[in-house]
C-alpha cells in the first residue's frame, strides 16, 4: 500500500508540475502577446507621431522656400522703383553729381532692363544696352533726359505714388518661418517705406498748397519744404536700395 501511495504521490506531483508548466507557458504566451501588441501600438503611435512632425517639417520647408522666392520677386520690384524715385529725387534737387552717378549705374541699369522702363521694343532693339555706354556718355545722357533744363521738364512733372509690398503684407504672419536676420531686415524695411510715404504725402500736400495762389513769400515757403522733402527723399531711397541689396543675398543663401 505504502508503495502504490507513494507511486500515486508522484504520478499528481508530476501531472502538477506538468500543468504548472503548461500554465506557466500560456500565461508567458498570454503575456508576450499583450507586450507585442502595447509593442506595436507605441511603435505605430511613434512612427505616427514621426511621420506627422516630418510631413510638418517638409510643408514647412516648402513653404518657407515659396515664401523667399516670392518675397525676392516682390524686393527686386521695389528696388526698380524705388531707384526711379531716388533717381528723380535728385534731380530735382539738382544732385546728380558723378559720384551719385557711378553708385546708382548698376541699378539703374536694371531698371531699364527690367519691364518697368517703358520704352516700345522696336526703339528698344534700335538702341545700344546701357550697359555697353561708356560713363561720360550715360552720364551726359541722363543729365539731358531728365536734368531740369530739359524741355520736357520730366523731373518737374515727377509725381510720386506711396510704396507699397502686397505679397510681404499678405504673408506677414508667415515670416517667422524665416531666420532673425530676414526677419529684422523686411521688418526695418516696412518701418522705412512708412517714413517714405509720410514724406509722399506731405509732397502731395505742399504741391496741392501752390494752386492756392500763394503770395510770393508763402510760395517760396512752399517750394523750401519741398525741395527738403525730396532731399530726404532721395536719402531714404537711396538707403532702402542698398538694405535691399542686402535682403535679397541674406535670401540668395542656402
Amino acid at each position: 500500500m505504502a508503495v502504490v501511495f507513494q507511486s500515486n504521490i508522484a504520478v499528481w506531483g508530476g501531472r502538477v508540475k506538468s500543468n504548472a508548466v503548461i500554465l506557466l507557458g500560456k500565461m508567458m504566451e498570454t503575456y508576450v502577446s499583450i507586450l507585442l501588441a502595447i509593442g506595436t501600438l507605441i511603435l505605430g503611435w511613434g512612427l505616427g507621431i514621426f511621420g506627422t512632425i516630418i510631413n510638418e517639417k517638409l510643408k514647412r520647408k516648402s513653404t518657407k522656400e515659396d515664401i523667399k522666392t516670392g518675397i525676392k520677386t516682390e524686393l527686386n520690384e521695389l528696388q526698380i522703383h524705388l531707384t526711379s524715385v531716388c533717381i528723380m529725387s535728385v534731380f530735382i534737387t539738382d544732385k546728380f553729381t558723378k559720384e551719385f552717378f557711378l553708385w546708382v549705374k548698376p541699378y539703374f541699369i536694371k531698371f531699364s532692363e527690367s519691364a518697368a522702363f517703358l520704352i516700345p521694343k522696336k526703339i528698344k532693339d534700335s538702341m545700344p544696352k546701357i550697359s555697353e555706354i561708356d560713363d561720360d556718355t550715360l552720364y551726359a545722357l541722363l543729365i539731358a533726359a531728365y536734368g531740369k533744363n530739359s524741355t520736357t521738364s520730366a523731373a518737374i512733372s515727377f509725381t510720386y505714388q506711396n510704396v507699397t509690398t502686397p505679397y510681404i503684407d499678405l504673408k506677414i504672419n508667415d515670416i517667422s518661418l524665416l531666420n532673425n536676420i530676414l526677419q529684422k531686415s523686411l521688418f526695418t524695411l516696412k518701418r522705412d517705406i512708412n517714413f517714405l510715404n509720410g514724406d509722399i504725402s506731405q509732397i502731395w500736400f505742399y504741391h496741392s498748397k501752390t494752386f492756392d495762389n500763394p503770395t510770393q513769400d508763402n510760395l517760396e515757403l512752399l517750394n523750401a519744404n519741398l525741395n527738403n522733402l525730396y532731399e530726404r527723399i532721395s536719402r531714404r531711397s537711396k538707403i532702402m536700395v542698398e538694405k535691399i541689396d542686402e535682403t535679397l543675398n541674406e535670401l540668395n543663401k542656402k
